[in-house]
């Protein structure tokens, strides 16, 4: 078994798609013989957002001038990384390596596995254009779902459907203990509080109708937006020390999406995480989600944005019966998501 090795030029530390696509991976893919060099990207227009948060960035020289000093030192290290990656068999990309700029790719001398988690060609011509030119460059692609993955082979047939892999040794099931609240949780990004703010009206409804109910937002900021139902939040800090037990404390965990085609691009990560908890999901019914819904008995899918009330209300009248009503929440998950089968998959790819 030879070696094989990896420089992947991923996303900030915090970023959700190269924290479990990529750095998780990292010890297991160690075992098979594969190392991953990880290099990730340290500067970005986006930090500017994390100073005078009131003031947009064209209305701010001192913000405007912070954008810009952070992207001058990400074409550096961008331009350092790719030379970096120049000693390894493969480099692997998910997207553009400088957002909305066709740069340092041409100059990636091995070859390039490119790693599709989201519907990034939507949109405007140029995202398609963009993406098409990666698959072309591209002698390998990992897509994380179906949709992305028959979406890449009308481009290029070396495509691998590589969904999103749990660690299950750490995102596990905690005993469980008397609880006076009924726990509605969600965890994610705060770019995704819009899903939230879709069905606010029909979260209202359940909760003024269930006062033992409350709804614990795990993120990186406050939900303001969702204003009917401040006074129903828990609201938790995400950080990656916690973000295990805060899931643990749901009694069902929910998804909301569109159901849109840019939808059909999401991995159902959120749900997959609540699963592997040993918590049940409540989900649109759509994309992956229906897929995951249909490997076993893990929570219940919700068609229409107005019918939130009504599955939340079956959870909560069943609550003391959820472990039998929904049996197979860490089953699905070990059987078809864990890192160690997701691993495996990544490793014959490699050695075909």
């Amino acid at each position: 078994m030879g070696r094989i090795t990896i420089t992947s030029l991923t996303d900030h530390e915090t970023t959700p798609s190269s924290r479990f696509r990529v750095r998780q991976l990292v010890p297991f893919l160690q075992v098979k013989g594969i190392e991953v060099f990880d290099l990730p990207r340290k500067f970005s227009s986006q930090k500017a957002a994390q100073i005078l948060p009131n003031k947009r960035i064209k209305r701010s020289f001192i913000k405007f001038t912070y954008a810009l000093l952070q992207e001058v030192g990400n074409v550096l290290q961008t331009g350092n990384r790719v030379r970096k990656a120049s000693s390894s068999d493969y480099t692997l990309i998910s997207r553009e390596i400088i957002d909305n700029f066709p740069s340092f790719e041409r100059y990636i001398k091995n070859q390039i596995i490119f790693d599709i988690d989201d519907a990034i060609f939507l949109g405007r011509p140029q995202c398609h254009r963009k993406t098409v030119t990666l698959l072309n460059r591209s002698p390998i692609v990992f897509a994380g779902n179906s949709y992305l993955s028959s979406w890449c082979k009308q481009f290029t047939e070396n495509v691998h459907e590589v969904p999103t892999a749990v660690d299950v040794s750490k995102f596990k099931e905690k005993a469980k203990e008397p609880k006076h609240k009924f726990t509605v949780g969600w965890q994610g990004t705060s770019s995704s509080f819009e899903y939230l703010k879709n069905i606010e009206g029909e979260l209202k409804k359940f909760f003024l109708t269930h006062s033992n109910c409350e709804l614990h937002v795990s993120s990186d900021r406050y939900p303001k937006e969702l204003t009917e139902l401040h006074e129903y939040i828990d609201f938790k800090k995400w950080n990656k020390e916690d973000e295990v037990s805060h899931i643990q404390e749901f009694d069902v965990g929910i998804m909301p999406i569109e159901e849109d085609e840019y939808s059909l691009g999401k991995c159902a990560y959120k749900m997959l995480l609540y699963l592997s908890c040993g918590v049940p999901a409540c989900v649109t019914s759509w994309g992956m989600n229906k897929e995951i819904l249909k490997k076993g008995k893990v929570g219940i899918g919700v068609e229409g944005e107005n019918k939130w009330n009504e599955t939340l209300d079956y959870f909560y009248k069943n609550r003391f019966n959820l472990d039998e009503i929904f049996p197979d929440c860490r089953k699905v998950v070990k059987d078809f998501y864990s890192v160690e089968s997701i691993v495996r998959k990544i490793d014959n790819v490699l050695r075909t």
